[in-house]
């Protein structure tokens, strides 16, 4: 039967007839792809914090971090390196910290560098509240990575110009004594 179907058209045989395949550019299927990875995580984060029961994070706030993730371009995004933190806090501890700011644009990050030392004071009497034990905890890490981020913008809005978002705190150090 094999041989039959070989024999059919001699013509052929030996030689493939190929057509081009109709394909979508494989950067658009990684683009998509990539969008589709970016708003799954942003929509994963949005329901992990509010499953955290934080009663400062209202959902409309998640959603436009997780927007803002998405909106921002990379090379907008803009770092500042705060200078290290040593306070007391009133688990009569010492905590010492260093922090890194993530922000979705430069005229944001000027801006934090212009109100620096009020950011600075806010910064240090929220670490100085903190109950050291509690936070040995990654989700009360979180929480307070999330109350940091939650400060350097009340402050910024306070300065009287419209600042872009602030993305994401970052706790490089984190020391308790």
């Amino acid at each position: 039967m094999a041989e039959e179907e070989e024999n059919k058209n001699p013509e052929t045989q030996g030689t493939e007839e190929t057509k081009p395949k109709k394909k979508l550019p494989v950067l658009l299927i990684l683009g998509g792809t990539q969008t589709l990875a970016t708003l799954a995580f942003g929509f994963v984060v949005i329901t992990g914090l509010q499953k955290m029961n934080h009663s400062s994070v209202t959902k409309e706030e998640l959603t436009e971090r997780a927007i803002a993730s998405v909106r921002d371009e990379v090379g907008q995004i803009q770092w500042v390196e705060l200078e290290p933190f040593i306070t007391n806090t009133i688990s009569k501890n010492s905590l010492k910290t260093s922090l890194n700011i993530e922000v979705s644009d430069a005229h944001t990050a000027q801006l934090i560098k212009s109100r620096m030392p009020a950011i600075r004071a806010r910064i240090l009497n929220l670490l100085s509240q903190q109950d050291t034990k509690s936070l040995r905890k990654m989700q009360d890490k979180l929480l307070l990575k999330d109350a940091l981020r939650e400060t350097i913008s009340q402050e910024l809005a306070r300065s009287g110009a419209e600042p872009g978002v602030v993305r994401d705190v970052y706790l490089m150090d984190f020391m308790v004594r």
